[in-house]
């Protein structure tokens, strides 16, 4: 038998009977049954406690009627929600679709865009092949093939400019491609061939013409450091005449056997004198008087010659000392006249920043009658 539920209490209750057994409520004559979910409602009520459809009080046509236009609000209202849940839907997808393709394609351009900035000063002919063949839809396709062809033509001048590798070379390729990304790798080879020549040349003539040619070269604070440099190292007529008169005085004493002047134009103590190391000033003395005395020698006479190379160098500043090498010719007054009476020495000496000599050395290279 068919069971339907208190609408009070909502104890399942047999449709014959008259009241609910649970809770005294009247079944028979005061309840309908809802015509769209079948829900036992009181006749009190004019919608459905559980589908809401509205109910209209009446008998059985009443309740036919209800059902009626139950069933119709309820499937009409049902499909238009579904209607308006599938367009929903259908637009939040296609709004979610076309905003993703959106940010593909920007994501694209912003990489080609990256790839096209990459190709600004590129010497890397396959930098520019990749772009081809990643973006050959690219509108800017026709401009990346001509830079490309551009670069490898000047890439081949360039290698045949290194194999030749000279100064006018690297100057002719400057002139002709001022806009290439070689121009400032060309100045710099050339101003490293400049300064290799001044610095071979050590002089402070080529030091002036390297920075007349580059006065904001590579080697500018260089060239002007050796320049200042070689200007004080350069030995003047003045300081020539000096070393000319010292070493005059030295052999005047020899031949004239002059303790007191040799020991004024020798150090205290001389580094190296005529073989010997250490050498104090007696010494020298003794050396001296060992050329006169037990010898047929009388007398002894120097005559310097004028090629001298003279060399300067800064102990201190404003402080020189100089290293000699001249020639010189001994002429010997002896007791036989056999005897030889021209001699040739070769004096290669230093002196010091007190204008002493402190190393001499003699050594002969001729002798003659």
């Amino acid at each position: 038998m068919t069971k339907l539920k208190c609408p009070d209490c909502g104890r399942r209750v047999k449709a014959d009977m008259d009241a609910c057994p649970a809770c005294g409520r009247k079944i028979a004559g005061a309840t309908t049954l809802c015509p769209s979910c079948g829900q036992l409602v009181s006749d009190r009520r004019r919608v459905c406690p559980a589908c809401h459809v509205r109910m209209e009080p009446g008998g059985a046509a009443g309740g036919r009627t209800a059902r009626a236009e139950g069933s119709r609000a309820t499937g009409g209202g049902g499909c238009w929600r579904g209607f308006l849940l599938v367009t929903g839907a259908a637009l939040l997808l296609a709004l979610a679709g076309g905003g993703w393709l959106w940010w593909r394609r920007q994501q694209a351009e912003e990489r080609e865009r990256r790839a096209y900035a990459l190709l600004d000063g590129c010497l890397r002919t396959e930098v520019y092949r990749e772009f081809v063949r990643d973006y050959p839809d690219s509108p800017l396709l026709e401009d990346v093939v001509r830079r490309m062809r551009e670069v490898e033509a000047v890439a081949e001048a360039w290698d045949v400019v290194c194999r030749k590798d000279t100064r006018q070379a690297y100057a002719d390729f400057a002139e002709a491609h001022v806009d290439s990304p070689y121009y400032r790798m060309c100045l710099a080879r050339v101003d490293s061939i400049d300064w290799a020549e001044a610095d071979r040349e050590a002089t402070p003539a080529a030091y002036a013409r390297y920075m007349a040619r580059h006065p904001h070269g590579i080697y500018a604070e260089d060239a002007a450091v050796r320049r200042k440099t070689q200007e004080e190292l350069r030995v003047t007529p003045e300081e020539l005449a000096m070393l000319k008169g010292l070493f005059n005085t030295y052999f005047a004493a020899l031949t004239r056997r002059d303790e007191g002047a040799l020991r004024g134009v020798l150090a205290f103590l001389t580094l190296r004198y005529w073989g010997h190391d250490n050498a104090s000033q007696d010494y020298a003395v003794e050396r001296m008087k060992r050329m006169y005395d037990g010898s047929d020698v009388r007398r002894i006479s120097f005559v310097m010659r004028d090629e001298w190379r003279v060399e300067k160098e800064i102990v201190r500043p404003y402080r020189y000392a100089y290293s000699v090498d001249f020639r010189t010719d001994a002429l010997y007054d002896r007791a036989r006249a056999e005897r030889g009476r021209h001699a040739v020495f070769r004096v290669e000496a230093h002196v010091s920043v007190d204008r002493k000599i402190d190393r001499l050395e003699l050594h002969r290279e001729e002798e003659g009658k």
